[in-house]
């Protein structure tokens, strides 16, 4: 697609969430990699993954000794699982979005559950993501006075985490967004982009001005990169 026509992008204000989600997933080296890899590569994802030298009876017994359940899937179902889509993988030069699956809440395995955590830096504590919580029930106990005590907690913390909220998530800045992660991906320099997207080509640009196109550009494209790298972020 040629990123310097606006009119490409047209299309872009009659989309959905998932419309939204599924073009910046599209655009996913991850997700377009994954799914070249499902279509070339033969044999099965073991989930929980298998053991070195370890057969499949072996794997099976092992994982059910130790209380878990195990899956033999399909690269395709397994990639389509993992980005939250209805079976198979789509095709990323499809156009036409997939079904997602909405996934809060959701029962956590044990193995999610590092998901939702993340070492801002090395050596540093592990932090929970603003955007995320993660709750404990006691189901031996009254499960109402559970539920009511987390709708509190959980209002008092997305109250915090609305004002702390991202701005790359915000809609009327996201076909801009395609463009120049489309502009990135044919190759063209910061110059170019910034002379083929209006949006850039009207701000100042002077060392006086402290070059403000070349640095709102750098902080689009950070913002782009974001969400094509967690676009499911969009439906969440």
């Amino acid at each position: 697609m040629d990123w310097a026509n606006n009119e490409n992008y047209l299309f872009t204000e009659s989309l959905s969430q998932t419309g939204w989600a599924w073009e910046f997933l599209r655009r996913c080296p991850d997700y377009i990699k994954e799914f070249a890899d499902a279509q070339t590569l033969s044999g099965p994802i073991f989930v929980p993954k298998k053991n070195d030298n370890e057969t499949d009876r072996e794997w099976e017994n092992r994982v059910i000794h130790d209380g878990g359940e195990p899956e033999k899937l399909a690269r395709t179902v397994f990639g389509a699982r993992r980005w939250r889509m209805k079976p198979p993988m789509h095709d990323p030069q499809s156009s036409d979005s997939p079904r997602f699956l909405e996934p809060y809440p959701r029962l956590l395995e044990w193995d999610d559950v590092g998901k939702y955590y993340e070492e801002p830096e090395p050596n540093a504590p592990i932090m929970r993501q603003m955007d995320k919580a993660i709750f404990v029930f006691n189901l031996l106990s009254p499960l109402p006075s559970q539920i009511d005590s987390a709708k509190l907690q959980l209002t008092s913390l997305q109250k915090e985490v609305s004002k702390k909220a991202r701005t790359n998530i915000q809609r009327n800045e996201w076909k801009r967004y395609l463009r120049i992660l489309d502009a990135k991906a044919a190759g063209a320099k910061n110059k170019a982009i910034i002379q083929g997207i209006k949006y850039f080509a009207v701000l100042d640009n002077t060392a006086a001005s402290g070059y403000a196109a070349a640095d709102r550009l750098s902080d689009n494209l950070s913002r782009a990169r974001e969400l094509q790298n967690d676009p499911l972020q969009i439906l969440s």
